[in-house]
């Protein structure tokens, strides 16, 4: 009787061990996700101050040139395929606004940085001679894309229930680039 209550105790010593060791791996875990983010935040940041001035540059150029097109920064969240939501990462998009057209675009900072370029031998060619650039080939227009399709949510849904040929009536939300969500 003795020994079998020595070995339960033994058993609950090891057991609380045992949980004691996964609740410090999780703690270690979720400080390893909070720096993570906090590093993505100060990268965020950075960016952010290299961009802007860029962003206001190409505002200026497009006004200069008598276009109607507008240039704002947006954040995007870019949701995994599977996982944990809070793996989402975060990025810098330009969204190109033209009103001549009617349409918009979502940039990365990269593409905007190379069309400020070309932006900027057509504005110095404008103030040379004096005469504004023909934007009536859109190939040459560095303010132009193609239309392109745009992500504008995602939505998760097991399909266990197909697996078993059961009715799926559940409601699911769509998710934003922003991650908020609204039942679809």
């Amino acid at each position: 009787m003795r020994i079998d209550a020595e070995m339960k105790i033994e058993q609950a010593k090891i057991d609380l061990a045992r949980e004691e060791a996964e609740r410090g791996e999780r703690l270690r875990m979720e400080e390893l996700r909070i720096a993570r983010k906090a590093e993505d935040n100060r990268n965020l940041e950075s960016s952010l101050e290299g961009i802007l001035p860029k962003v206001n540059e190409a505002n200026m150029i497009a006004a200069e040139l008598k276009r109607e097109i507008r240039f704002n920064v947006r954040m995007v969240s870019t949701m995994p395929d599977f996982g944990d939501f809070k793996e989402a990462q975060r990025e810098i998009k330009i969204k190109c606004d033209n009103k001549e057209d009617g349409y918009f675009y979502m940039w990365p900072t990269e593409k905007f940085v190379d069309r400020l370029e070309m932006m900027k031998e057509n504005v110095n060619e404008y103030f040379d001679t004096g005469v504004s650039p023909d934007y009536s080939d859109k190939s040459t227009d560095p303010f132009w894309d193609p239309p392109e399709p745009i992500l504008i949510g995602n939505s998760y849904l097991k399909l266990q229930n197909l697996g078993l040929v059961i009715e799926n009536d559940q409601k699911i939300k769509i998710l934003n680039t922003a991650g908020a969500g609204n039942e679809a």
